[in-house]
């Protein structure tokens, strides 16, 4: 990173937001189509509440990690399952509110940490960077889906 660009930790930071800003606008603009769950398929308020599970997951997770703990093993489909059933009804635009809530308190306890943990090869850096790759990846689903 070159010279006034700001710290590992800023730039990630700004990308999670990118991130989170599109994918906030992609699911917004897929629940204004009349995008739904179709079987299997989630829509726009099942990504949401995926990201909404995974992101509360990690506000707890990750600073236990930065302590030493050691990561977790998770049974993906089984933890996405639970959040999906936990979501019930609740209509889009709660599941937003969620979605815009876990994310500040996420970039809270991320802007606490350290800087030394926003290297890469620490399990911080990793973790943020496979989030803001997990987004873009439901933005783009979600910015195609008809």
């Amino acid at each position: 990173m070159r010279q006034g660009e700001g710290t590992l930790k800023e730039e990630l930071l700004r990308q999670f937001e990118r991130a989170h800003q599109r994918l906030a606008a992609a699911a917004s603009a897929a629940a204004a189509r009349g995008i739904t769950r179709r079987g299997e398929q989630w829509g726009p308020r099942e990504v949401l509440a995926h990201i909404v599970g995974w992101s509360a997951e990690a506000t707890e997770r990750l600073p236990r990690i930065i302590a030493g703990a050691p990561p977790l093993t998770y049974d993906d489909e089984a933890f996405n399952t639970a959040i999906l059933t936990v979501l019930g009804d609740q209509p889009f635009e709660a599941v937003l509110a969620m979605f815009r809530q876990t994310y500040q308190r996420y970039v809270q306890m991320l802007s606490a940490q350290d800087s030394a943990v926003f290297v890469p090869g620490h399990p911080v850096y990793q973790r943020i960077q496979a989030v803001i790759e997990h987004h873009d990846e439901h933005a783009q689903g979600l910015e195609t889906i008809s």
